[in-house]
């Protein structure tokens, strides 16, 4: 099984600090200060980032970043970030460059860009270790991203700072009950996958904040 996990605003979220700014000033959650490109920016991993990449590396065979930044924010954010730990780990790390584009869609009109799925599964290297349409799943906070793949696609909110957020705890507990240990998985026909945030309780679903 390939799990793909988009990176900004799904694992992490930044903000360009102004002149004189202190994180401090802006939030009381745990960030990194850095550079880039001339530009002080902070770097904020999402809550409980460091418990979901230890279940998802331990639960499934195969794990991927894939992100529509370049690979220069790519390398930034992993090198100042609990990425780092597990650089090496994912089976591939692709950037904006492996994106496609998608032009004339009724849902989307105008071009735009989105992560294609079957770049992973024609390749004759994936295709050995048994990846396909039936056991990739990739987790996105935009949609549009895995329009040619809605079977695939599980959407997270988009991660925001000053925001309460157990998106990734409420992720491990859907992997748990729908994906994992079963002999007869096809990700294509678990339900409620774009929805999945709605089958906790109310006290889940009120501490999960801004999913919509």
């Amino acid at each position: 099984m390939l799990l793909i996990l988009d990176m900004d605003e799904t694992l992490i979220t930044n903000k360009t600090l102004k002149f004189r700014e202190s994180i401090e000033q802006i939030t009381n959650e745990d960030a990194v200060e850095t550079v880039f490109k001339e530009e002080r920016i902070a770097i904020f991993q999402r809550e409980y980032l460091k418990e979901f990449l230890q279940f998802v590396f331990n639960q499934f065979k195969y794990v991927a970043l894939w992100s529509s930044a370049n690979k220069s924010w790519i390398k930034h954010v992993i090198d100042n970030t609990i990425l780092s730990e597990y650089e090496n780990k994912f089976i591939f790390i692709w950037s904006g460059e492996k994106t496609s584009i998608l032009r004339n869609t009724v849902r989307y009109p105008y071009m735009t860009r989105c992560k294609k799925l079957k770049k992973i599964w024609r390749q004759k290297k994936y295709k050995d270790l048994g990846i396909g349409k039936h056991n990739t799943i990739i987790v996105d906070d935009i949609s549009k991203n895995f329009v040619l793949n809605y079977g695939n696609g599980i959407l997270i909110n988009e991660y925001k700072i000053n925001t309460k957020d157990n998106s990734l705890l409420l992720l491990i507990e859907f992997f748990k009950k729908n994906l994992l240990n079963n002999p007869n998985f096809d990700i294509r026909k678990v339900q409620n996958k774009n929805n999945w945030f709605r089958l906790f309780d109310e006290k889940d679903k009120n501490d999960q904040g801004n999913c919509t």
